[in-house]
């Protein structure tokens, strides 16, 4: 019988995914001599991501439970985690990391075409966004649906 939770590589796996991004920015601005951005972006980005990946461990954990793991619903809810922690990530590019990391020179004309990500479409957080929260209200129906079908019983 498969277990009801996460491994630790599992985990190990959800924490380094939502969390790299936020520590390879850090040691762009440390490598570029930009310390101060380093500690007054890098650092609460890291931070909001250890506590989103946490978030999202708990929510994985609980549907494990409810609708047993890896089945369609905690597949949909993994994706529908991951796409509207994108869309938060999305959100913060242009009004603040973009900015960031054009004053401490780590995107300029060289490095631009290579580190193109300091201003996103306007549309394209939204998209994520909406995409994860209709996921995770499918989620949410499936969780109702099993919760349902285990109060009338057999």
């Amino acid at each position: 019988m498969e277990p009801d939770r996460l491994s630790a590589s599992g985990s190990f796996g959800v924490i380094v995914g939502c969390s790299a991004w936020a520590l390879l920015l850090m040691l762009f601005f440390l490598g570029k001599g930009a310390f101060a951005a380093a500690l007054a972006i890098g650092l609460p980005l890291l931070v909001l991501s250890l506590g989103f990946s946490a978030l999202i461990l708990l929510a994985l954990q609980g549907l494990a439970r409810i609708l047993g793991m890896r089945s369609r619903g905690w597949i949909l809810a993994l994706f529908g985690l991951l796409c509207f922690f994108l869309g938060l990530v999305f959100l913060m590019v242009n009004p603040w990391i973009g900015p960031a990391m054009r004053a401490a020179g780590i995107i300029d004309a060289e490095s631009g075409p290579i580190l193109g990500v300091s201003t996103v479409h306007e549309w394209l957080p939204t998209l994520f966004l909406i995409l994860g929260a209709g996921l995770l209200f499918r989620v949410a129906h499936l969780c109702r649906n099993a919760a349902g079908s285990r109060r009338e019983g057999p």
